[in-house]
């Protein structure tokens, strides 16, 4: 066989190879961590944390906000009258709105200003936010000192998302607060309301009501 025509061969081969692996899809990250902080573990955490970084993890439980959104805000986002906090841009891209419970509103009150700095949580520079939050290191030492392993910062909005969810409240719900566009995204929770899964099968054993269609007679 002329090389020419073994060359063209093989350039096709070669082709056909590359494009078979091209088309192979890598398989997605795990994003199914659920490891969240139980209420004992927040105890101890709380009190090895210095007062300004209670603050931040109180409010990050109490309100499972993403840490990017967090750091965020503004005291002007803050409506204590009404009791919620807006969100202005979320990873949506549009604003929603968090209820603020007695412990946030509590923790956000005596969280004190800074003069001509609008973000609740600011940095050292002038009018800006604080950055990155929590150093890594002092989280780490943190961690070690309250004897919690295995622990991140995104695993507190976990915690607000798990605690809901076992205290009996609907996945939709969980869903809204958390910002989530879909429902998918919030079932990695569904494990952890077996009672609200069973109620919900349970429901195929009650009787069907229905409503008798009345003539009115003239």
């Amino acid at each position: 066989m002329p090389s020419s025509i073994t060359h063209v061969l093989y350039l096709t081969y070669v082709g056909r190879k590359v494009a078979t692996v091209s088309t192979i899809k890598l398989g997605k990250e795990n994003n199914r961590r659920v490891r969240w902080l139980s209420e004992d573990e927040e105890v101890c955490l709380l009190g090895v944390l210095s007062r300004n970084h209670q603050v931040l993890v109180l409010v990050a439980v109490h309100t499972g906000m993403r840490k990017g959104e967090q750091l965020s805000l503004r005291w002007t986002d803050i409506d204590f009258h009404q009791r919620r906090l807006t969100i202005r841009e979320s990873k949506s891209g549009e604003a929603r709105y968090i209820p603020l419970n007695e412990v946030a509103v509590a923790a956000l009150q005596k969280h004190p200003k800074m003069i001509d700095n609008p973000y609740v949580f600011y940095g050292r520079n002038p009018g800006q936010p604080m950055h990155n939050g929590i150093k890594n290191n002092d989280w780490k030492r943190y961690l070690g000192e309250a004897g919690i392993e295995n622990l991140k910062w995104h695993d507190l909005r976990h915690s607000f998302a798990s605690r809901l969810v076992m205290r009996g409240v609907d996945l939709y719900t969980v869903s809204k607060l958390l910002g989530h566009q879909s429902l998918e995204m919030t079932g990695r929770y569904a494990h952890l309301a077996p009672e609200y899964l069973k109620n919900a099968v349970d429901l195929l054993t009650s009787p069907v009501q229905v409503t008798p269609n009345i003539s009115h007679v003239s």
